[in-house]
């Protein structure tokens, strides 16, 4: 609890009346931007939130606007957690802070952006990705975004409310023995953004193949088993590897649970942005399997970047397989639990009509006789 009082502490404000001032316009930008921008059902989807301070006032007149020390003295607010409703995050972006540069020194851009300094996030300490600079008006801005990879459960329309950047800077400062250069006329501002409408649409239903799992994007698939020889019953790890943009968007895998000569045990995942491997532990249940039947994969192909839109149907084809053994195998099946041995009462029992157990006279006896003989120790013992 103390611990959480100091942070919150840490991320105060400093003092200052909060204000929109006119010297501000032009010089911090704020922005939603979806790519892509009119995503499908299931579709990934990537949802940035992308500030630009211009670079001479960032350096010379933003002053800190928290107690705890930042790369960018700011506090976004954005509200990324209000679109909840039929919408699914894939990813976790990075919010543990990077080691910051030192005061004074120029925050880090690597040759293709990259850089991750950190600032204030809806009351938490993020890092943000660093973009190359922009000259706007000849003026040079200093470019920092923050995103999220999506996907909509539903067709409808996702709204994202207008996002809040504060900061704290001055005009005239002083230059003191001890504190140093110093504020003279400390402010707070808040800019404001637009909100953003994403569209989303809903997948066509002419054309849509038997089986389609969900799928949207341009797919290639492969499979490959991790073995070439085994016996019958036993167990083989067939992987189904599905390759492109999209690949970890809401579909569900292909159904190999009528897979022809053999028995589906179980089905796990491992995915990235761009490929998800599936693997299936399958068991042949006989020795005359020769080969790992061909996958049907369908997906939709939403046409972006050139090509035609609709229904697509790709197949890995079968793997040749070696089973050995018996000609027909029991279904694979995990071992039983241990059955454990329930010891015989220590009095006499007797089944009812009913099929129950219920303890007879003599029991009864035998019990009041032992707890006549605990009561007489105890009291003698008095």
């Amino acid at each position: 609890m103390i611990a959480l009082l100091a942070l919150l502490l840490c991320l105060a404000p400093l003092p200052g009346d909060l204000d929109v001032p006119d010297d501000l316009d032009g010089r911090v930008l704020l922005a939603w931007e979806s790519e892509p921008a009119a995503p499908l059902v299931g579709e990934p989807f990537e949802l940035r939130l992308r500030f630009s301070i211009e670079a001479d006032f960032l350096e010379q007149q933003v002053v800190p606007l928290f107690r705890r020390e930042l790369d960018l003295d700011v506090q976004l607010e954005s509200p990324w957690a209000t679109v909840t409703s039929g919408l699914v995050v894939l990813d976790e972006p990075r919010s543990a802070p990077l080691p910051s540069v030192s005061p004074g020194d120029p925050l880090p851009v690597a040759e293709t952006g990259g850089g991750r300094p950190t600032f204030a996030l809806d009351g938490e300490v993020v890092t943000g990705e660093r973009l190359p600079d922009r000259l706007i008006d000849g003026r040079r801005f200093v470019v920092v975004q923050r995103r999220r990879r999506l996907a909509a459960e539903y067709p409808g329309t996702l709204s994202f409310p207008a996002p809040v950047l504060r900061l704290a800077y001055a005009t005239e400062f002083e230059d003191l023995f001890v504190d140093g250069r110093v504020p003279v006329d400390r402010r707070e501002a808040a800019v404001e953004g637009a909100p953003l409408d994403v569209v989303v649409g809903a997948l066509p239903e002419t054309g849509r193949p038997l089986g389609f799992g969900g799928a949207v994007g341009d797919f290639t698939v492969s499979a490959r088993t991790d073995h070439a020889r085994l016996e019958a019953g036993g167990l083989l790890t067939l992987t189904l590897t599905v390759r492109g943009r999209g690949a970890d968007g809401l579909f569900t895998p292909p159904d190999l649970a009528d897979l022809d000569g053999f028995h589906l045990i179980d089905i796990d995942e491992r995915r990235t942005p761009s490929s998800r491997d599936i693997r299936y532990q399958l068991s042949p249940t006989s020795s005359a399997v020769e080969f790992v039947p061909k996958i049907m994969f369908s997906a939709y192909r939403p046409g972006r970047g050139g090509g035609a839109a609709g229904y697509v149907t790709l197949i890995a084809p079968a793997l040749p397989l070696i089973v050995t053994g018996s000609s027909v195998a029991e279904p694979w099946s995990p071992a039983p639990p241990p059955v454990l041995e329930v010891p015989p009462p220590a009095f006499p029992v007797e089944r009812g009509e009913d099929g129950g157990l219920r303890i007879s006279l003599l029991g009864l006896v035998l019990m009041a006789v032992v707890a006549l003989i605990v009561i007489v120790y105890v009291v003698g013992g008095r």
